[in-house]
């Protein structure tokens, strides 16, 4: 079976990122955005065991017109440069401006909304009504909660899969590393320590019980030209006893147990294991 895919938002997650390294900032609502040198014709290795960060695709653009089973028809983006670079990377010639027109003309079946938060919600929605058998968003998935549960009940009761881009733990990876805790290879786990970006909660994957208690700064409500990011201080103490401690500058997860401690620096980096062992 074949699915008619397309995307919408041709920023970092959507298509840069695979095209160019990251640079500046700009207000959510700018329409001439900041666009590096864009390296259309680059290839991955896709197959290759370890592959450095900057060899590893990270794209919806990329990740869908690599599956055999999707066909790559549409794109919606309001920078005529992006939009320019995808057709000329992807062969792709229905091009919108208006997210809206494109999920009402085209009727795609595999939709990734790579766009920012503000108005996810209602694209998502919109995209159950024309079609769509799949959907993918970014993170996070939406501004308030009550928007997160109109998607997922919509997407529900149409019978449409929903899933939103933070999935890092998805990695074979972490059950490796989460194996290795289980085994003892570091005793018996004492304290974790976690930067707090919003939608890397790598550290959730580790616990085994509740939390029992919370403190830390309070987060900032979303601004109106699109969403922020807490990035303060915080500190968790399970139901076990396990002390999880949030800050900015934190490695994605650090893993304390009595002999020894498991680290992952970052997403794409290596994980490392540090043991205490007897040298006499």
């Amino acid at each position: 079976m074949s699915y008619r895919g397309a995307i919408i938002g041709l920023g970092w997650m959507g298509m840069l990122y695979d095209l160019a390294q990251r640079m500046g900032h700009w207000h959510v609502d700018d329409v001439d955005r900041p666009t590096p040198e864009l390296d259309v014709h680059r290839r991955f290795p896709y197959h290759e065991r370890h592959n450095p960060r900057s060899n590893v695709p990270t794209s919806y653009a990329e990740a869908l017109a690599d599956r055999p089973e999707i066909k790559l028809v549409a794109a919606a983006e309001r920078d005529p440069k992006r939009l320019a670079a995808f057709q000329q990377r992807y062969a792709v010639d229905a091009l919108y401006t208006d997210a809206r027109q494109m999920l009402e003309t085209e009727r795609p079946e595999i939709v990734a909304i790579a766009s920012n938060t503000k108005g996810r919600a209602a694209l998502t929605c919109l995209a159950v009504e024309c079609g769509a058998k799949g959907i993918v968003t970014e993170k996070p998935i939406a501004d308030t909660i009550e928007e997160a549960e109109r998607m997922v009940s919509i997407c529900a009761a149409a019978g449409v899969p929903l899933v939103c881009g933070a999935t890092s733990v998805n990695h074979p990876s972490f059950a490796v590393a989460r194996g290795l805790l289980a085994e003892g290879a570091i005793g018996e786990l004492v304290s974790m320590e976690s930067v707090v970006f919003a939608q890397h909660q790598n550290w959730a994957y580790f616990l085994t019980d509740a939390p029992a208690w919370v403190i830390g700064h309070g987060d900032e409500d979303p601004r109106e030209s699109g969403s922020g990011e807490f990035r303060g201080d915080g500190l968790m103490v399970t139901g076990g006893g396990l002390g999880v401690h949030f800050r900015k500058g934190a490695p994605a997860v650090r893993l304390t147990g009595t002999t020894g401690e498991i680290l992952h620096a970052g997403n794409y980096t290596p994980w490392q294991i540090f043991k205490d062992v007897e040298t006499s």
